[in-house]
């Protein structure tokens, strides 16, 4: 009987060990996966609202373009270099700051005046922010101020009270509450920041996008010229496109057409644009046709 309660106690802590080793492989995987997540999904965002923007000038609705989730990612990492380079250095310049502020708060006497300036910051920058979103001030800027200012106002007063928790020993913050509203809290300040972080990455990329597309616009003939051969004629118009018939013999006619740049091609399209594009004027779709000839240069 004792061998048997023996084995069966062995086997038995082998089970809990097994589950606890799943815990933590689970734990640390959801620790890895959920911010990449998060993270390549604001990217697909800002290269979502990117093109939405550059195409908008030439008066195409990106959709119809049927671009994917792979290209929108694509489309999104060259631009996002320099504001991922800024965030990661503000982080790393906040590491200090945020130790410095923890040997200051270990003296009661000097914890409220440390946690009442962040809160006075955070509020006034939630007010800016609201002002600005409920339409009172309007703010003569092109960048997100709006969202910026209210993420940061709420950053720093959800901050603020993750200090006085930190110091002073208490798993309440400064004004107290039960368990359920401090769960409600927390999931709420989350929810608000990565909501605020999504507009400010919308705004910002719309903006890229149109300044992007207006560029474009501006120098159609920058971009990779493209000549069309074509056994039938396509009817091609536009500012400096022209059409010269080919002709071989009395059964072979080639008609082509020059002064075209491409846009972008997507889902087997070919966007082409008028060499002197005009805003008005038209953008030219082709389709991949193997009977149509296309030389870029």
């Amino acid at each position: 009987m004792s061998g048997r309660f023996g084995m069966a106690h062995e086997e038995q802590g082998r089970k809990e060990e097994t589950a606890e080793g799943l815990a933590r492989v689970a734990h640390t995987t959801g620790k890895v996966v959920v911010p990449a997540t998060a993270v390549t999904a604001l990217l697909a965002y800002f290269g979502w609202a990117r093109a939405s923007a550059i195409y908008s000038v030439f008066g195409i609705d990106h959709r119809v373009l049927g671009f994917s989730v792979q290209d929108y990612l694509f489309d999104s990492v060259t631009d996002t270099f320099g504001p991922a380079t800024l965030l990661l250095l503000a982080i790393l310049a906040a590491v200090p700051a945020h130790l410095g502020l923890v040997r200051v708060m270990r003296k009661p006497s000097r914890r409220k005046w440390t946690v009442l300036p962040l809160v006075v910051a955070g509020m006034v920058l939630a007010v800016v922010g609201l002002l600005g979103f409920l339409g009172v001030v309007t703010y003569p800027v092109a960048w997100p101020l709006v969202p910026l200012s209210l993420g940061l106002g709420v950053l720093l007063i959800g901050y603020a009270v993750a200090l006085w928790r930190a110091t002073s020993g208490t798993e309440r913050g400064p004004l107290g509450g039960s368990d359920v509203i401090d769960l409600a809290t927390r999931v709420t300040f989350v929810a608000f920041l990565v909501l605020t972080l999504f507009w400010s990455v919308a705004i910002y990329a719309q903006n890229d996008g149109f300044a992007d597309g207006v560029r474009i616009a501006q120098q159609a003939a920058s971009l990779p010229g493209v000549v069309v051969f074509s056994p039938h004629p396509l009817f091609l118009q536009g500012a400096g496109v022209r059409e010269t018939v080919l002709i071989g013999d009395r059964e072979s006619r080639y008609y082509r057409y020059d002064g075209l740049r491409l846009l972008v091609r997507a889902s087997g399209r070919y966007i082409l644009l008028p060499v002197n594009w005009r805003p008005g004027t038209r953008a030219v779709v082709l389709p991949d046709d193997p009977a149509v000839r296309l030389e870029f240069f």
